[in-house]
This record gives C-alpha cells, structure tokens and sequence, in this order.
C-alpha cells in the first residue's frame, strides 16, 4: 500500500515496469503484476547491468529515469529459491534488497533508450523483434500509476519517450536465457 502511494502520488509520469541500466542507457519493461518484470530485471542485473526498479519507470521532466530501487518483489519458483537474510515476506511475494543479489543500484538519471515489452513462452529461443515506436504510447499510458492526474502531461511524457526510444517485443522461456538479448540490446543502442 505505501508503495502504491508514494507512486501515484509523484509529480512525474510513473509506469508499472521494471528498468536496467548500461552506462547512461536504459531499458524499461512496462507490464502488468505476473509478466516476469521482477525476473527479467533480476537475470538482467546477473549480467552486470544497473538496477533501476523492479517496480516502476518514472521520468522526469526531461524524459530522464529517476532511480526507484525498491527491493525486488519475487514470486513462485523464484521467490523459494531465493530468500535471504533481508527478505521480507508480504502478501504473495517475497521481498529481497537488490544488493543481496548482487544487483547495484543506479543513482543517475538514464535515457530510456528501449521499451521491451516481455512476452513470456513456455519454450524456444529467446528471440526480439521491433515493433512500431507509436505502441509505447499507449503501453506506457496503460502501464501508468498516475497518469490520470495529469493526463495532457503524461501523453507529453509517454510521446517525447516514443520518439527517443525503440520498441520491442522479447518472447522467451526463461529469462536467463533472454537477459543476454536485453544486455546487447543496450550495448548496441
């Protein structure tokens, strides 16, 4: 409750999405709760890239990424296998401070630089593919905690990212197997 709080009561365009980091670049990836955004950030951090949030992609006025590295919130097989001394159990998740795996938390402001939609599979190669930029309007707005304050001011925000950013969708079994694409995906960006 008192994260969904502090998130919608922000002045910036906040989205539920999890965001990583290479250098000043970022990927975020706008889902609902149950998709793998806890998962893929965390197998994405086990690559080296900057934790951001598991939760959510606010952006300042200047279309930057302000670090929210809340603990990551893990469920089912991954939620057993990975309690620790500072994990909390709450409510049909486990929570676990990044840094007890292994993740470093950002404190700049990155550019997103990709939207990854995550499309979960039960088995075959990971694989992306581009999807027009105009879809990251409308998965931001509908991934959004508070964009209904400020309506005119959230579709800026989600446009002026559309035109910076590119779109993809990466369809995967397990996400330490996709974390690589997303690691070269920043790489190459």
């Amino acid at each position: 409750d008192v994260n969904q709080y502090v998130i919608a009561s922000t002045q910036h365009l906040a989205c539920h999405a999890g965001v990583v980091t290479l250098g000043d670049r970022a990927v975020a990836f706008p889902a609902q709760s149950g998709t793998g955004k806890s998962t893929m950030t965390m197998a994405c951090t086990k690559l080296g890239l900057g934790y951001v949030s598991d939760e959510a992609l606010v952006l300042d006025d200047d279309g930057r990424v302000l670090p929210y590295p809340r603990p990551l919130g893990l469920v089912g097989p991954v939620q057993a296998t990975l309690r620790s001394r500072g994990s909390v159990d709450v409510v049909g998740e486990t929570l676990v401070p990044p840094d007890e795996l292994g993740a470093v938390a950002v404190d700049a402001r990155p550019a997103v630089v990709a939207v990854v939609l995550l499309d979960r599979r039960t088995a075959g190669q990971a694989s992306l593919e581009q999807l027009p930029r105009a879809q990251i309007v409308a998965q931001l707005l509908r991934m959004s905690f508070n964009g209904w304050k400020d309506p005119a001011r959230a579709l800026r925000q989600a446009t002026a990212l559309a035109s910076a950013a590119t779109l993809f969708r990466l369809s995967y079994g397990e996400a330490a197997d996709a974390a690589p694409l997303v690691a070269r995906l920043l790489r190459d960006l």
